[in-house]
């Protein structure tokens, strides 16, 4: 056990004699630990912001709106087929039409009408 002690305490020494001998080079390795616990803290505080953005924007729909696209949402590899390509464009009619169903505002905002 005292053997034990004795290395610990052998050790401490050095290190901080190494330290004391090499204080720009502590300084240094110090203030890059800083700067890197700053940018992870500072980055993950703007990926939160960013989080609670977007949960506010789609919060913001609200549960009577209704979204229509001329294509299938998500994403695609390749090319689109046939039938998708030759679907006709929506047009503010189509939002007219559809207006019973949904909230007036989201159709129109879609297809980039705004009253």
């Amino acid at each position: 056990m005292k053997i034990l002690r004795n290395d610990i305490y052998e050790n401490l020494r050095m290190a901080l004699s190494t330290l004391l001998a090499n204080k720009l080079r502590s300084f240094l390795t110090v203030f890059g630990v800083v700067i890197g616990i700053i940018t992870v803290m500072l980055i993950a505080s703007i990926i939160s912001g960013i989080d609670v953005s977007v949960k506010k924007e789609v919060e913001s729909f609200g549960t009577r709106s209704m979204y229509i696209s001329k294509y299938n949402p998500g994403i695609h590899i390749g090319r689109l087929s046939r039938e998708e390509r030759m679907r006709k464009e929506l047009t503010y009619d189509d939002s007219v039409a559809l207006s019973g169903l949904a909230d007036r505002r989201a159709l129109s905002s879609l297809f980039g009408y705004h009253q």
